[in-house]
């Protein structure tokens, strides 16, 4: 999400499973997603880690002989849990207008990253989106 202030216009979430709308500086949608939460390893293992000493924003394992070998960046210790990114839904251009949305999926995650439970999640959520979505593009957003 480089480039571009975002922020979430709008979630949907089933299990471990959501639908995010994110929007630019002027409330335009910028992108649509399907992500995966997960337990994020770094929020309770702080202490273990140190800062490094040629920028404040990374940190490295306290015996870690290179600062270089695994940086972590300052933001990964904020939030028990991580997201991982299994779909995205791309606009289908038709001229000057969006005329729908194509599903594509990140590699194989959605088939290697989801137990049987986040798989059914992961499919009512496609569903919820997609009408979602459609409902958007009727009334011309």
């Amino acid at each position: 999400m480089s480039g571009i202030a975002r922020k979430k216009r709008f979630t949907k979430r089933e299990g471990n499973v959501e639908f995010q709308v994110w929007e630019d500086e002027n409330g335009k949608i910028v992108r649509n997603e399907i992500v995966k939460y997960e337990p994020n390893y770094y929020y309770y293992h702080k202490d273990d880690f140190k800062e490094c000493e040629d920028n404040p924003n990374f940190f490295v394992k306290k015996n870690e002989m290179s600062p270089y070998y695994s940086r972590v960046h300052k933001s990964c210790f904020e939030n028990e849990e991580t997201q991982l990114t299994l779909a995205d839904f791309r606009e289908d251009w038709d001229g000057d207008t969006i005329e729908c949305y194509e599903l594509v999926y990140c590699a194989d995650r959605p088939v290697s990253y989801l137990d049987t439970t986040e798989e059914k999640d992961f499919f009512k959520i496609v569903r919820y989106a997609y009408n979602y979505l459609q409902i958007k593009l009727d009334e011309g957003e």
